[in-house]
């Protein structure tokens, strides 16, 4: 008879399994535990102790605790730390709290194809030339289908994907064409910008 389909061999799987559970959630938070008690990051105890602070490592922590990859969880504790360098969670704790949201809901190629966009595109305020404009939405999605050896279509629909994070806009629907970077990203770039990348 197989063991698990015993009443002790279902114990001890679960106990086991627990088990690897328990350990891979506490090595994904310890880097960020370390990083907070070396005195990597400067916080008084009045921020250590205060609500947004808190809400807001807590929110993280349930980020991570999602995250599947090592990346993912990198670039969410780092945008964490630079939350607390920039003041954002101190300040705008809200603006944090919207960051993270749109942050661990992209998948690792959404992130990197995000910072090509902003490398490649103009602003959304930007009055730039339509010809201007069509020039460095066609450099940028040559540089997604190298990058990924994907063809134009795929490299559409995945564009297409990160409208949801407002952090793009189609400049058909403000009249003009292809994509510019938002407003919303303006806000937020100082969030995510690269040092979240940094180990």
């Amino acid at each position: 008879m197989d063991s698990l389909s015993t009443g002790i061999g279902k114990v001890a799987l679960r106990t086991a399994l627990d088990k690897v559970i328990k350990t891979y959630r506490n090595n994904k938070f310890d880097k960020l535990i370390k990083r907070l008690e070396t005195g990597e990051i400067n916080l008084t105890d009045n921020e250590l102790q205060s609500d947004d602070f808190i809400a807001c490592f807590i929110k993280t922590i349930d980020a991570i605790d999602k995250a599947i990859s090592k990346e993912k969880v990198a670039i969410l504790e780092n945008l964490f730390i630079n939350g607390i360098e920039t003041q954002v969670i101190r300040n705008t704790p809200t603006l944090y709290e919207e960051t993270l949201s749109i942050i661990s809901d992209l998948s690792i190629r959404e992130i990197e194809i995000l910072f090509i966009l902003s490398e490649e595109l103009s602003i959304e305020e930007a009055q730039e030339e339509s010809t201007i404009v069509l020039e460095r939405n066609q450099k940028a999605k040559k540089r997604i289908c190298q990058r990924y050896n994907i063809s134009a279509v795929y490299t559409a629909a995945l564009l297409h994907r990160l409208e949801r994070t407002g952090l793009i806009v189609d400049g058909n629907f403000i009249g003009g064409p292809e994509y510019f970077m938002s407003p919303l990203y303006q806000e937020i770039k100082k969030l995510i910008h690269y040092k979240i990348w940094q180990s």
